[in-house]
C-alpha cells in the first residue's frame, strides 16, 4: 500500500506477479463476454428499430431545427418554434449545442435520414454499456460486474427509447465517462502530470455533459461537495479540472444564451409564472417545498418503471418494487463503504430533480440507470455478517431472475411495429405539407406538438396552454398572429369547443385523417361566452 498521494489521494498498485493469475485470467474472461454482450446488445437493439417517429417525443424537432442550423449556418437559436411562456415547462426556447452538432454529423452523412441517425443512437448505447462496465468493475470483482451490464441491457425503457433522438441517451454516456474519468484519477498510482492530463479529460467531459442538458451542471457541485466530505478539503487537481470545465462550457455556450433561455422556468420555481393551465403559478420556493413528497414518491415510481414500465398488473408491479428495493438497499452500502464521485453525483442530481417544478418522471431519473443496476448488484457484496453472506447467492440468484422476468413481461406490451402516430405517417407527411401550403412563412401555426411540427412543416409553430377560456384561447390567436389550427384526436377539448363556437374565425380548410386544420380569419368576431 502506496502513501497518500501529496493531494490526498490513496492508491494501490497491483504486482506484476498478478498478471498470470486466476484473477487476471476471470479479467480477460469478462472482457470477452463484455464485449460479447455489448455486440449482441447493438445487434438486437439495430435489428428491432421501428420505422417512423412518434409524435410524443416533441423535443426532437427542436434538437432537429438546430442540427439543421448547424449545417447550414444559420443562426443557432432561430428556429420555427414559437415559443410561449404559458406552457415554459413543454421545454425552453432553446437548448443546449452538444447533441445538435452531434446530430448534425449523420444528417450530413446520409442525406437527412432519419432512419439513418437511429443507428447512431445503437452505438452510444453500446458505449453507455462499456463505461456501465468500468464504474462497476471499481466496485465488483470482473465477472460480477458484468450483471448490471446486463441488466441495463434487457431495460425495456430503454429499448423502446432507442427510437427517440433525444438528449437523454448521450447526457449519459458524457455523465458515465466523467465519473470513470474523475475516478480514475483517485483509483491508481499516477505521477502529477498523468493527473493533470485525466483532469482536462474530466473538465472537457463535464463541459460535453452540460452542453448536452443543462442539469449536467449538478456534476461541478458534486465534485466540490466529494472533495469536502472525502478529504475536508479541495484538492488542488479539483481546481485544475473546474477551471477546464468552466471554459468549456463558457464556449459551448457563446452559441446562444442557453441560461437566459431558461428563465421562465427559474422564475416557475421562485415566483411563480405561467402553467399549462394558464393559471398562477405553482413552482413559488413555498409550493416546491411543499412538492417534495410528491416528486420523492414520483422519483421511486419513475426508477420502477425503467425497469417493469410501470404498474401495468400487479405481478411487473411486484418485480419492480423488489428491484428498487435492491437498489436502495445497495445506494446506501455503497455510500458507506464506497463513497465516490459516483455517490456524490447520485446524492447531488437526486437533490436536484427533486426541486425542480418538471416532476421526477423517467426522463429525469434516466442518468441514475447505470449506477442503479451496479446498486442493485452490489447490495448482495460480501460483507463480515455471517447471516447476511449465506443470504447473497439466493439473494443475487433472486436479483437476476426478476430482472429477466420484469424484462420478458414487460418487453411483451411493447410494440414492435412502424409508429403509426407520428409526424412520418402518411396522414401526416399529408398535414404538414398542407400546412406549408396554407400558411405563409411570417404566420405562426398552432398544434400540440408544436416542435416536430416546426420542423416538419418548415412554418411557424406554437402551443397554447390547456383548459384556457374561450376569451385567452382568441387574445393568444391574435398575440402571436396566428394563420392556422391544427387538431387531432388528442387535442385540447376547450381549444375544439373555442372552435365550435366561433364558425366565422375558423374555417375548416383541410382534412387528413384524425387531422383537422383550421384557417383564422382574424377580422371575423365570436360570440361572447
Amino acid at each position: 500500500m502506496l502513501e497518500a498521494f501529496q493531494d490526498g489521494t490513496k492508491t494501490q498498485k497491483t504486482p506484476l506477479a498478478t498478471m498470470g493469475s486466476p484473477a487476471h485470467a476471470s479479467s480477460r474472461k469478462a472482457l470477452i463476454l463484455l464485449i460479447l454482450i455489448v455486440l449482441t446488445t447493438m445487434a438486437v437493439y439495430a435489428a428491432t428499430l421501428r420505422e417512423g417517429m412518434s409524435w410524443r417525443a416533441d423535443d426532437q424537432g427542436m434538437y432537429l431545427m438546430h442540427a439543421e442550423n448547424i449545417i447550414a449556418g444559420h443562426p443557432y437559436a432561430k428556429t420555427n418554434y414559437i415559443f410561449n411562456s404559458d406552457t415554459s415547462l413543454v421545454g425552453p426556447r432553446l437548448y443546449p449545442p452538444v447533441w445538435p452538432a452531434l446530430l448534425a454529423v449523420p444528417l450530413v452523412l446520409h442525406d437527412g435520414n432519419l432512419e439513418s441517425v437511429k443507428y447512431y443512437m445503437v452505438l452510444l448505447f453500446g458505449g453507455i454499456l462499456i463505461l456501465t462496465y468500468l464504474l462497476a468493475r471499481a466496485r465488483l470483482d470482473a465477472m460480477t460486474a458484468l450483471l448490471p451490464v446486463v441488466g441495463l441491457a434487457i431495460s425495456p425503457w430503454l429499448w423502446e427509447y432507442k427510437e427517440n433522438l433525444l438528449s437523454e441517451l448521450p447526457f449519459i454516456f458524457f455523465a458515465l465517462a466523467s465519473l470513470v474519468t474523475l475516478e480514475a484519477i483517485d483509483a491508481r498510482n499516477r505521477s502529477r502530470e498523468a493527473r493533470m492530463v485525466l483532469g482536462v479529460a474530466a473538465g472537457l467531459l463535464i463541459a460535453l455533459a452540460c452542453g448536452t442538458r443543462s442539469v449536467g451542471i449538478v456534476l461541478i457541485p458534486t465534485i466540490l461537495f466529494y472533495d469536502v466530505v472525502k478529504f475536508r478539503r479541495l484538492r488542488l487537481n479539483t481546481f485544475w479540472i473546474l477551471m477546464v470545465s468552466t471554459i468549456g462550457i463558457g464556449l459551448l455556450m457563446s452559441s446562444g444564451n442557453f441560461f437566459g433561455a431558461y428563465d421562465n422556468l427559474i422564475s416557475q420555481a421562485t415566483d411563480g409564472g405561467g402553467t399549462e393551465g394558464g393559471g398562477i403559478g405553482q413552482g413559488r420556493v413555498l409550493q416546491t417545498i411543499l412538492s417534495l413528497p410528491t416528486h420523492f414518491a414520483e422519483l421511486f415510481v419513475s426508477l420502477t418503471a425503467l425497469w417493469a414500465l410501470g404498474p401495468s398488473n400487479p405481478f411487473i408491479l411486484a418485480m419492480g418494487v423488489f428491484i428498487l428495493g435492491v437498489m436502495i438497499i445497495g445506494a446506501v452500502r455503497s455510500v458507506l463503504e464506497h463513497f465516490s464521485l459516483s455517490e456524490a453525483f447520485v446524492l447531488g442530481y437526486f437533490g436536484l430533480i427533486l426541486i425542480l417544478p418538471f416532476g421526477a418522471g423517467p426522463r429525469l431519473v434516466m442518468p441514475f440507470m447505470p449506477l442503479a443496476a451496479i446498486y442493485a448488484v452490489y447490495a448482495f457484496r460480501g460483507t463480515n455478517i455471517q447471516a447476511f453472506d449465506q443470504f447473497k447467492k439466493s439473494g443475487m440468484i433472486g436479483l437476476c431472475t426478476f430482472f429477466t422476468l420484469s424484462a420478458i413481461f414487460s418487453h411483451g406490451s411493447l410494440s414492435h411495429q412502424p409508429f403509426t402516430d407520428g409526424p412520418m405517417n402518411p396522414d401526416a407527411k399529408a398535414m404538414a405539407a398542407s400546412v406549408q401550403q396554407l400558411v405563409p412563412e411570417n404566420s405562426a401555426v398552432i398544434y400540440r406538438r408544436a416542435r416536430l411540427l416546426a420542423y416538419f412543416s418548415g412554418r411557424p409553430t406554437l402551443r397554447l396552454a390547456l383548459n384556457q377560456t374561450r376569451i385567452k384561447n382568441l387574445q393568444d390567436l391574435e398575440r402571436f398572429q396566428v394563420a392556422l389550427v391544427v387538431m387531432d384526436n388528442e387535442s385540447d377539448e376547450t381549444l375544439q369547443a373555442t372552435i365550435d363556437a366561433c364558425p366565422l374565425v375558423f374555417e375548416n380548410a383541410a382534412r387528413h385523417g384524425e387531422y383537422r386544420l383550421y384557417l383564422v380569419h382574424k377580422n371575423a368576431t365570436c360570440p361572447a361566452e
